[in-house]
């Protein structure tokens, strides 16, 4: 016992003192930050950003201004601030064309909208954009434009104005939790991204450190030092020591990961420019996690072990790598 908690500490220690160590622990929360925050903060700027359309109506109903409210309307994502200018002359849709062109080569304008006659039948409009028009701001576009096209329809149905807006209203949908707790659609989407996160990070954890076992067990065959050390331990006790001491190494850092994370969620430190409640990760959370990655680390460092065992050099080694990680 006594040898292998030599070996243990020997690997482990030498191991948490290399700068690849530190530099994981320090960048890798960084990086799932940068996945978890990085798309929603690029969408939510995105979709803040302003936006000026001019808008040419052909369709004799005012639809211009019915566009206007729909644009603004917060059930319909992407618009962010979108400002909309009507054409007044009567020219030709070419001719406007061309004229608005170069405005929005210069910036002036991010496109232009032409709602032609017979929109209310067809339900056909064209928009002319540059190359920045965002495909998520053009579908925001669109759908606003399938709301007017909806008003437009009822009207000549005979609707009045308040039975439109009852026809046209969406439902909300009030979400809670089982348990009784009040959980919005967006607290719900951030727990699924960050599950899918912690999922990866086992994987790669898992991975990452089992192929390091493999590698630390080729090496010390390649320079011998194995062999020295099976002279006073025993094949199992060397291979339970660096399997051990790997995910001791896997744990501490993830041990400072989630001492990191709860602290700060604890004291508020961690505030974001979008509505994310995150004081779901708890001490319960982090545990589990940390139990799921010792069970799954202990099977598969054992296959890796075993591989580096069996092989002579890396390259030899990454040949079974392949059916190892198609099973994790």
């Amino acid at each position: 016992m006594a040898k292998l908690r030599l070996i243990i500490s020997t690997e482990y220690l030498l191991r948490v003192r290399t700068r690849s160590f530190v530099l994981s622990t320090v960048l890798a929360p960084l990086f799932m930050l940068g996945l978890l925050l990085g798309p929603a903060l690029l969408m939510d700027r995105t979709g803040d950003s302003d936006r000026r359309v001019m808008v040419v109506d052909r369709s004799g109903e005012n639809l211009f201004h019915t566009l206007q409210e729909e644009v603004h309307d917060p059930l319909v994502g992407g618009m962010g601030r979108t400002r909309l200018f009507l054409w007044s002359g009567t020219e030709d849709v070419d001719e406007i064309r061309r004229a608005v062109a170069a405005e929005v080569e210069e910036g002036r304008y991010d496109g232009l909208l032409v709602i032609p006659a017979d929109f209310a039948d067809t339900g056909q409009a064209s928009f002319y954009g540059g190359d920045a028009s965002g495909a998520i701001w053009t579908r925001g576009l669109e759908r606003s434009l399938g709301r007017v096209l909806m008003r437009s329809r009822l009207e000549r149905l005979g609707l009045d104005g308040t039975a439109l807006d009852q026809l046209v209203s969406a439902a909300q949908l009030k979400t809670e939790h089982i348990r009784g707790e009040k959980a919005d659609q967006a607290g719900l989407e951030v727990r699924l991204v960050v599950s899918f996160l912690l999922v990866f990070l086992l994987y790669m954890m898992i991975l990452g450190y089992g192929i390091q076992a493999m590698n630390s067990i080729i090496e010390d065959k390649a320079s011998r030092v194995v062999e020295v050390m099976l002279a006073t331990v025993t094949p199992t006790t060397l291979m339970v020591g660096k399997i051990v001491s790997s995910a001791l190494v896997g744990l501490t850092q993830f041990a400072v990961w989630g001492v990191v994370a709860v602290g700060l969620i604890g004291q508020g430190v961690v505030a974001t420019p979008l509505p994310v409640d995150l004081s779901f990760l708890s001490w319960s959370l982090w545990l589990s996690f940390a139990l799921y990655f010792l069970l799954g680390f202990l099977l598969f460092s054992s296959i890796y072990a075993a591989i580096g065992a069996m092989c002579t050099s890396v390259q030899d080694a990454q040949q079974f790598q392949t059916p190892i990680t198609c099973l994790l």
